[in-house]
């Protein structure tokens, strides 16, 4: 093979590596060589990575909060909290526990709510169903009394 068809070859295979198709070939052969496990593995594991890295993230903010709680109320609104090393780790933890015990307590109420929402949604079903039942009835008395009246005239 000549100089020039090996670089055309190779050109030709650098395009077929890197199209669409050619990520499309690759990420279905992956399927055929590893397992769907491996794959459900390595989502969950982004995904919790992600969770982790959101939540530290928060956890610093809520930490930097913490600290700057002393020094805004002593500097701004005049009050006479101490301002030791042992307060500002007190405020920090504080405000960490209390942020950690919030999203427990989100984290909870989410899940009772998916788990009673069938039980709201067939309660609010009755409901609706009352309400056209009752304004059925209405539009039924109304009709008669209509009927009625025209009976009346005659």
């Amino acid at each position: 093979m000549d100089a020039s068809g090996f670089v055309t070859g190779l050109i030709v295979e650098i395009l077929q590596e890197f199209s669409l198709l050619g990520l499309i070939e690759k990420f279905l052969t992956f399927f055929e060589t590893n397992s769907i496990f491996t794959f459900i593995v390595f989502a969950f594991s982004i995904f919790f990575l992600y969770r982790i890295v959101k939540m530290a993230f928060s956890i610093f903010l809520v930490v930097v909060a913490g600290l700057l709680f002393p020094l805004i109320m002593n500097f701004l609104f005049g009050w006479t909290i101490p301002i030791t090393i042992n307060m500002l780790i007190f405020y920090a933890t504080s405000a960490v526990v209390l942020y950690l015990l919030a999203t427990f307590i989100k984290s909870a109420i989410n899940v009772l709510g998916k788990l009673t929402g069938p039980l709201r949604k067939s309660e609010e079903i009755r409901k609706i169903e009352e309400d056209i039942k009752e304004d059925l009835e209405e539009e039924r008395k109304k009709k008669i009394k209509k009927r009625n009246k025209k009976r009346k005239k005659k």
